[in-house]
């Protein structure tokens, strides 16, 4: 079944229209109203599909949000009786998870005839869906759960979409193939601090799509609407944001300001005690140093919110 890009044609399964978008790269099509994903060009299914039912309605997301959210003593204590949905929208979004198999040696300088191998074998989750942002942030946050994985079966959803496959299999497997040589580099480099690292060949292989539900909310508390991302499946709250109360932001100011003042009178006794000739050198250096270690409560301060992670969506 051969289409141009750019055209629109018909998911063989339940015969809805779709429209792929210009520039479309990926080989396989995941039609937004049933699911089914298969080769743009000849129709047939991709094979090893997997599923994770979406059991948890918005309502007990939230309430998994807020639960999350006022675990924190920065957190508002009013928070959970006045923040309110605002919107809950279900993605049911693609995600290739592959094998990977990397192996790495050291050969160390002093010991010629001794070397060290590191193997690593691991699972790589992909995300492949149209939103960077997404793909980011599940990537470095997310892991799909194995327990209730069921093989994909279409299925029109009544509350979601499905979202777009839009990453190629070969993007995927490249990816993993980068990542499995970070991996095996991070161990190398710390069992061989002297001598040569050798990388060998990584391998990656296709083991499945799995299409995972998730919940994008926005949810309103003081006058702002604050982002949150649920797992559907099992109401673990990937990613949330919340403001930080007043009283937190000046105890991080607090502590700041100590953490400074503590440096600068550690450099003060190292100037009086060890370095005598060096005049009042010690407190500028030790206040820098307590500035540097004060940075991330300054900086919390400064934006009066608690941000788990940078994403935008």
């Amino acid at each position: 079944m051969g289409i141009k890009t750019g055209e629109g044609f018909k998911c063989p399964y339940c015969g809805a229209a779709i429209n792929v978008p210009e520039g479309f790269g990926a080989a396989y099509v995941t039609c937004p109203y049933c699911g089914y994903t298969f080769h743009k060009n000849s129709g047939e299914a991709l094979g090893e599909h997997y599923a994770l039912p979406a059991t948890v309605p918005s309502s007990e997301a939230f309430d998994a949000v807020l639960d999350y959210i006022t675990l924190r003593y920065t957190t508002p204590k009013d928070l959970n009786r006045k923040a309110t949905l605002e919107s809950a929208n279900l993605v049911i979004y693609p995600i290739y998870e592959l094998a990977v198999e990397a192996a790495g040696e050291c050969m160390h300088d002093d010991l010629p005839n001794d070397m060290s191998v590191v193997e690593e074998f691991f699972l790589k989750h992909v995300p492949a869906g149209p939103n960077e942002a997404m793909n980011k942030l599940l990537s470095e946050l997310y892991t799909p759960p194995s327990v209730g994985r069921e093989p994909f079966k279409p299925t029109p959803s009544s509350e979601g979409r499905y979202a777009p496959l839009t990453l190629s299999i070969e993007e995927a497997l490249r990816r993993a193939q980068t990542s499995g040589k970070a991996v095996v580099g991070v161990t190398l480099s710390d069992e061989c601090r002297e001598g040569k690292i050798n990388l060998r060949e990584v391998k990656a292989e296709f083991r499945a799509l799995i299409h995972a539900p998730i919940w994008v909310m926005k949810y309103r508390y003081a006058r702002k609407e604050w982002p949150a991302v649920v797992d559907a499946s099992n109401a673990t709250v990937i990613y949330a944001e919340a403001p930080i109360r007043v009283a937190a932001r000046a105890f991080n100011a607090a502590v700041a300001a100590a953490t400074i003042a503590s440096g600068a009178a550690a450099g003060a006794i190292v100037d009086l005690y060890i370095y005598p000739t060096t005049e009042l050198i010690g407190p500028f250096i030790g206040a820098g140093i307590g500035a540097l270690i004060a940075l991330q409560p300054l900086k919390n301060l400064l934006r009066k919110k608690e941000v788990i992670t940078e994403y935008k969506f």
